[in-house]
């Protein structure tokens, strides 16, 4: 155990022996400036250092070689990293500031603790924090920034209820989580606010962001993965993109935005919208293949709320207090579209066929009351699941069939009804 209270100008290495054992505890009135590396911490041994002075280096403020424990209350301030701890997992806790100039401003290069409190602060010019090696976990209440805020190699945790920035602001490279009730954001013009290169989870009660320029994505998923929302994900071009599908789920209180709001160009995707899903620029929802169900808001400048593609077979539940401001539109004939009517509730939609483009399928769930009104074209009809009503306040035109019934179903004839095809079932 030792302690520097007086101001050193040169770098030191810590010993099991002499004047600089382990624990290092530099006091506010203690400061270490090198040229090289402010404190060494050489292999073989963890070491720990708590720092409430001023540590500057040309070099790393502080490098261990084989794990070790790091608390900052102060300051460290290096040309490379503010901290960097090899060889073994490592923890830094931090309520002052830390700063790398020209790499990071925390580097664990074998997994390991990051703790960012109220008022810490961790700048680094390529990364704010970086954890390769092994699995990290990152716990913010602070400020991290750099070119990348936080850079995860292997799989690891991100929890954030303070600020996260960067061109991007969390990248985790190999899977992992992040939960976010502070704000995540981009501060490039082409960034992205959270991209997970391999699966894994993002969960938001707070802001993630990518709005700086026009080609900004607020949530990007490269392979897979799932998205909760019940917080705002905005993006100037795409609010989530998922590449080869995935899961959202936006929650009463979520709101995603983007040029897109939210977009799957491969892949079975899934999205279930009980808040608000808004395309600025474009369509409102955007998928190759996939379910959507939506009891919230969808909307698209367009005048397309939801586009699905040719990927595969393409389903759209609505349920009752679903909104839809602009057209939805199927595949077309070269894949199945299905139009599913759900919920426990009763619910009313209108004018299928021009509403509700090219979906070759409408049907109404197993004990589901909806109500069919305007003029509505649908060449194969409404087929019923068993215990399901169907009230006709409009007009259905089809083929044959119009109306399919199943066992317990009801069949409500309401004002101003008409139907052009027979009843069965």
């Amino acid at each position: 155990m030792s302690t520097i209270d007086s101001p050193i100008t040169m770098g030191i290495t810590l010993s099991t022996a002499g004047n600089y054992t382990s624990p290092l505890t530099i006091t506010s009135t203690g400061a270490v400036h090198s040229t090289g590396n402010a404190i060494y911490g050489p292999a073989g041994t963890a070491w720990t250092v708590a720092n409430s002075g001023v540590i500057g280096a040309d070099q790393n403020g502080i490098l261990l070689k084989t794990g070790g424990l790091v608390d900052n209350t102060n300051l460290i301030s290096a040309g490379f990293s503010g901290i960097e701890i090899d060889g073994a997992a490592g923890t830094v806790m931090n309520s002052g500031t830390i700063q790398g100039g020209g790499t990071s401003g925390i580097t664990l290069g074998a997994g390991g603790t990051v703790a960012n409190y109220v008022y810490g602060f961790i700048y680094g010019n390529a990364q704010g924090v970086r954890v390769a090696g092994a699995a990290g976990t990152l716990t913010n209440s602070g400020t991290i920034s750099g070119g990348i805020g936080a850079f995860l190699a292997a799989d690891g945790t991100v929890s954030n209820s303070g600020t996260i920035l960067g061109n991007i602001g969390v990248f985790l490279a190999a899977g992992g989580t992040v939960t976010n009730s502070g704000r995540i954001a981009s501060t490039g013009s082409s960034g992205t606010g959270v991209y997970l290169k391999v699966g894994g989870t993002v969960t938001n009660h707070g802001l993630i962001a990518a709005t700086v320029g026009s080609s900004g994505d607020g949530v990007r998923l490269v392979a897979g993965g799932a998205v909760t929302n019940n917080g705002s994900i905005v993006g100037s071009f795409q609010g989530v993109d998922l590449l080869v599908g995935g899961l959202v789920n936006n929650l009463a209180f979520g709101v995603i935005q983007g040029g897109y709001g939210v977009t799957s160009l491969g892949g079975v995707t899934t999205i279930v919208n009980a808040g608000r899903i808004s395309g600025t620029s474009f369509s409102g929802v955007y998928l190759d293949s996939g379910t959507i169900i939506d009891s919230g808001i969808i909307d698209g400048s367009n005048g397309i709320a939801v586009a699905f593609g040719t990927g595969g077979s393409n389903l759209l539940v609505l349920e009752p207090g679903y909104k839809l401001y602009g057209i939805a539109v199927g595949g077309g004939p070269a894949v199945s579209d299905t139009l599913q009517l759900a919920g426990s509730s009763r619910g009313t939609v209108a004018n299928i066929g021009t509403q509700f483009v090219n979906f070759d399928t409408v049907t109404i769930a197993a004990g589901a009351d909806w109500t069919v009104a305007g003029s509505n074209t649908i060449a194969g009809g409404i087929t019923l699941a068993a215990g399901a009503t169907l009230g006709v306040a409009g007009t259905i035109a089809a083929a044959g069939t119009a109306v399919l019934l199943s066992i317990n179903d009801v069949l409500r004839l309401e004002s101003g009804w008409a139907l052009q095809g027979t009843v069965a079932g």
